[in-house]
């Protein structure tokens, strides 16, 4: 992000690909390095041949099905398909054996930590919270592919309507299972949907599914007052506005200029209407504009984020021990602010991106213990049925990386007494 904030003449297309180029190289390296020692101290391979085994591994072996992998080489290294099957199948057969004798000779830490390509930090924090096999499973998902996912603008046109015009610039997509207004892209790699003339228009948001499915957590009625705390975090409450058909009254929640913009730029080629931005620059001026007031409340504090490491990968390399103090702190303090705001009888939806129990189980229990007068809402459903396995016996959402395609979600409707 810091490197794109100072080289400002990339395109969102280059972005996105210079992106997922170093995700995937970081993904794949310390992967081969364990590899390369493991065929070196055996004498598999000649030395002079490592490079070429370094590109079979990079693309058969990791993460790429057989059909994408030759898609790939007669793309980029058509060399190797036509001159190196033997030594593709000899590679493979070494790979199966390394993973083996890593499971059977290694610790479990070490096995996570190599097998799944994690950073030992994500490995010591999932396991002084999960069971092994919990955290082996969790791996697991987050390291399945993301799903590319477009949220449609009902309001400009049907679902149908936007396939069929994006089909005609070459970006194919079929309906969401899940989700009556999201469209799931067929080939993500179209890297030109970020220059779409419709997403420009307002026709569709680009947006993970899983923000879709939450927006169920509240159905607005008329003159309700719903409040955003962090209207600038994704484009959830946006998503929101356009499934609440304008019902409601709606208040996303500033605190600088620049959030401000980003929002109002977000919103504009949409046109949604009954959605007001509310720049304040101070508690006491919130508590001044809606204390006891709100039927409604989202709090969507910053996190740690690894809910989302499907699609950022680049995540799991960031973590450090100072920082996640500090989010735990701000996480409570956003609760609390919450909680000043909403009116007997009223709702504090609580939503992590994260897949950590500090930032949810425990931030949760943490504000019950303080504000003896919310509870946790219990009457409430998910559509689908495919959901339903998404609600936990004490009442919280929580969206697993392998049951579903998109990113992991936390979240808990507190209401107010």
């Amino acid at each position: 992000g810091e490197f794109f904030k100072e080289n400002e003449n990339f395109s969102y297309s280059d972005q996105a690909f210079i992106k997922n180029y170093a995700f995937y190289k970081i993904k794949h390296f310390i992967y081969l390095r364990f590899f390369e020692e493991y065929a070196d101290k055996k004498r598999i391979f000649p030395p002079e041949i490592k490079g070429i085994i370094r590109d079979i591994f990079v693309l058969f072996v990791h993460g790429e099905s057989r059909t994408e992998a030759d898609e790939l080489i007669s793309t980029h290294l058509p060399e190797l398909k036509a001159k190196h099957n033997e030594l593709f199948i000899s590679v493979k057969f070494h790979f199966k054996r390394f993973e083996e004798d890593i499971k059977r000779r290694s610790p479990l830490k070490k096995q996570l930590y190599v097998l799944n390509s994690y950073a030992r930090e994500i490995v010591d924090l999932w396991l002084d919270q999960y069971s092994d096999s919990f955290v082996s499973s969790l791996m697991q998902g987050f390291n399945l592919k993301p799903q590319f996912s477009l949220r449609v603008n009902l309001q400009k046109n049907s679902v149908d309507e936007l396939r069929k015009k994006l089909e005609e610039s070459g970006i194919f997509s079929v309906p969401s299972v899940i989700s009556p207004n999201v469209l799931n892209l067929r080939n993500p790699v179209q890297l030109n949907i970020f220059e779409n003339k419709e997403l420009k228009n307002g026709d569709f948001l680009i947006q993970d599914e899983s923000e879709v499915v939450l927006n169920q957590l509240h159905y607005s009625v008329p003159k309700e007052l719903i409040l955003d705390l962090n209207p600038t975090n994704g484009n959830f409450f946006i998503s929101y506005a356009l499934d609440s058909h304008h019902r409601c009254n709606l208040h996303a929640i500033c605190h600088n200029n620049f959030e401000v913009h980003s929002l109002i730029n977000k919103i504009k080629p949409l046109k949604l209407t009954r959605f007001e931005i509310k720049k304040v620059e101070s508690n006491l001026e919130l508590y001044q504009e809606y204390s006891n007031r709100a039927d409604t409340v989202f709090v969507r504090p910053n996190s740690l984020g690894l809910g989302r490491l499907k699609s950022e990968p680049d995540r799991k390399w960031n973590i450090s021990r100072h920082y996640l103090s500090k989010v735990y702190d701000q996480q409570q303090k956003q609760l609390a602010i919450g909680a000043k705001l909403i009116k007997s009888g009223g709702k504090l939806i609580y939503i992590s991106d994260s897949f950590n129990k500090m930032e949810n189980e425990s931030a949760i229990s943490r504000f019950l213990v303080r504000h003896t007068d919310f509870s946790i809402e219990t009457k409430f459903s998910l559509q689908p049925s495919s959901l339903r396995k998404a609600i936990t016996p004490e009442h919280y959402i929580k969206i697993h990386p392998k049951d579903f395609p998109f990113n992991s979600y936390f979240a808990a409707i507190l209401r107010k007494a």
